[in-house]
């Protein structure tokens, strides 16, 4: 059987929730912080994003949690079309500071934020076509969300990784045979019920959760199920809610493109064109990445 574990690694996870709130006062205000800095990813504010994190590791941030967030944003330079070589080493470089960077009992917080480098790691090993390294990262994050599953009180953040857990276990031991083996002793999963668990995270009252688990869905529905119509329903709430990201209103563009509303797709393709002229966090190069995936719906519509 061809092995098809790398299909659902292509899932774009952006970033997993990573900082949970804790009953001491400091915690609770550094948490805030973070999620605001979090946010202005999701704005497109790159430069305000960088700024920020230097701040927060000026007041003394984790070097696992400070790693963690410049990683993520080497990954949207990835995403924006800087995926060359040097970026990966970069995004790689940063991701295995985070993992490698000491703790002293380790907490809760810090897990998550393994949790998320592993994953991140996992998409960039993905980007490099590295199939070995990519499944034995779904072996320790598939450990790990089992371990905070069973540590985390109920929450938004928890549907979220039981979405994770749930899903990606039965899809990978249904398509792989490699992912069968990796996977020995795991007991079945219902992908339904991981579905259900997400789209329970995308009411959550947490920006960043529902975030997600709205852009998880997504891609879920549009990479893994196939359901287009499905997908967009995601993809259009994620375009509405943050008009200021082009990555967003590019995908929610092609999507509208897939399920033939092609005059609803001008509308945004006009005003897509117009934000990647005038945008002043993206570059030359990054610029003519967005105006190429602007003409892939011209070219699908001619290949009907």
């Amino acid at each position: 059987m061809k092995l098809k574990i790398t299909i659902y690694l292509k899932i774009f996870f952006l970033f997993l929730l990573t900082y949970n709130v804790s009953g001491q006062q400091d915690s609770l205000l550094l948490n805030k912080k973070i999620s605001e800095v979090l946010t202005e990813i999701y704005r497109f504010q790159f430069t305000k994003y960088e700024k920020d994190i230097a701040n927060l590791k000026a007041a003394h941030l984790p070097d696992n949690h400070f790693y963690y967030l410049k990683a993520n944003l080497q990954w949207w330079y990835i995403l924006n079309g800087e995926n060359d070589e040097a970026n990966q080493k970069l995004c790689l470089k940063y991701i295995n500071r985070s993992i490698e960077a000491e703790r002293q009992n380790e907490n809760l917080e810090d897990k998550l934020t393994r949790l998320s480098a592993y994953i991140l790691k996992m998409r960039v090993n993905n980007l490099e076509k590295n199939k070995i390294k990519s499944s034995l990262l779904l072996i320790k994050i598939l450990n790990l969300s089992e371990m905070l599953i069973s540590e985390m009180p109920e929450s938004g953040r928890k549907n979220f990784i039981k979405g994770i857990y749930h899903y990606f276990t039965n899809y990978a031991k249904e398509e792989s045979v490699l992912a069968n083996i990796l996977l020995y002793g795991y007991s079945d999963k219902n992908k339904e019920t991981g579905l259900n668990f997400l789209k329970k995270a995308t009411f959550d009252t947490d920006t960043v959760v529902r975030t997600e688990a709205h852009y998880l869905l997504y891609k879920i529905y549009a990479t893994l199920e196939h359901d287009m119509q499905k997908a967009l329903d995601y993809i259009k709430w994620l375009s509405e809610t943050y008009p200021e990201n082009i990555f967003f209103k590019t995908e929610y563009y092609l999507t509208l493109c897939h399920n033939r509303l092609f005059s609803e797709a001008d509308i945004v393709k006009n005003n897509l064109l117009r934000q990647v002229a005038l945008s002043t966090e993206l570059n030359d190069k990054e610029k003519k990445h967005y105006y190429i995936s602007a003409t892939k719906c011209q070219s699908n519509t001619q290949n009907d």
